[in-house]
């Protein structure tokens, strides 16, 4: 699948999952039923341990294979904005941590060759921009995220540098993601608003990623 699709569909995701919400809550008005984010968030509370859970959510999300995303919306509509985003931001970072230390494991090093065989390009693009990569890569909804950073901890990024690039470089998109979520029990302007900044943030880091990879094919 070539990059520009990635891009598409990466976009397509955003937008689907906004207007399906927004299909959901128009059917609950018309149908008198309360799906409201409020009411929604009202159970979350009446349950114990459920920021806990959530954060346990992000730490295996790389089995159960759910998407960051999907991770951010829901904590945008389960728990307050601030909230969402402090439980997300924490999950992220717990997770990608994890990741970050199997890298630095030696019982690993079969995976190391399997990541470094399957994905050269990001060896050559970390050996190239360090931990500008590692920026952009998290910005990049086309990325691999987790295999950038896999690679930039074997190939000796510090774990200093490391955390605070990759909270930094998550900040727009969870803070953005989370008030996504909020939004759909407001004005659909506000959703609207939103999921076009996603869009111009989306597009604009797939457009730094593809023009570093360029540029480091026509150096070579």
């Amino acid at each position: 699948m070539n990059k520009n699709k990635k891009s598409y569909i990466a976009i397509f995701i955003i937008i689907a999952i906004a207007l399906s919400i927004i299909g959901v809550k128009t059917l609950a008005s018309n149908l008198n039923i309360d799906f409201s984010v409020d009411s929604l968030r009202q159970l979350i509370d009446s349950m114990k341990y459920s920021e806990f859970i959530f954060v346990i959510l992000w730490c295996i999300r790389l089995i159960s294979l759910i998407p960051g995303v999907t991770l951010m919306i829901l904590g945008g509509l389960i728990f307050e904005p601030e909230k969402a985003v402090i439980l997300s931001l924490v999950g992220v970072l717990i997770s990608d941590i994890i990741v970050f230390f199997v890298a630095r494991i030696n019982l690993f090093k079969g995976l190391k060759e399997k990541i470094s065989e399957k994905h050269p390009e990001i060896i050559e693009l970390i050996d190239s921009y360090n931990y500008k990569i590692l920026a952009v890569g998290v910005l990049c909804p086309v990325s691999p995220t987790d295999i950038i950073v896999f690679v930039s901890s074997y190939m000796g990024i510090s774990f200093k540098k490391f955390t605070l690039i990759f909270t930094v470089s998550n900040m727009p998109a969870i803070f953005l993601y989370s008030y996504l979520g909020e939004s759909f029990d407001g004005s659909i302007i506000n959703t609207v608003m939103i999921v076009i900044t996603l869009i111009i943030t989306g597009v604009f880091s797939i457009k730094l990623w593809n023009e570093m990879k360029y540029k480091l094919i026509k150096d070579n």
